[in-house]
């Protein structure tokens, strides 16, 4: 099955666009977005706090990226 990912900044229409491209495709919606704010979660700041950390430290993105693979391979 194709994947397709949209990528772009918070608040863009992101999540409306996906979700309105899989259900005309039938494909399953999955938001990285959702990943990312649950890692703000766990680490107890906000998303704006983790993607400034992000900016500074690479490893908060290389961790999204592996477990959205993770995700694509299993799912």
């Amino acid at each position: 099955m194709t994947k397709i990912s949209i990528f772009g900044f918070a608040g863009t229409g992101k999540t409306t666009s996906g979700k309105l491209l899989a259900e005309k495709l039938g494909y399953n919606y999955v938001s990285t977005g959702n990943m990312f704010r649950a890692k703000a979660s766990l680490l107890g700041i906000t998303l704006q706090e983790l993607e400034q950390k992000s900016e500074i430290d690479e490893s908060f993105d290389r961790e999204l990226d592996l477990q959205t693979e993770e995700f694509g391979k299993n799912n």
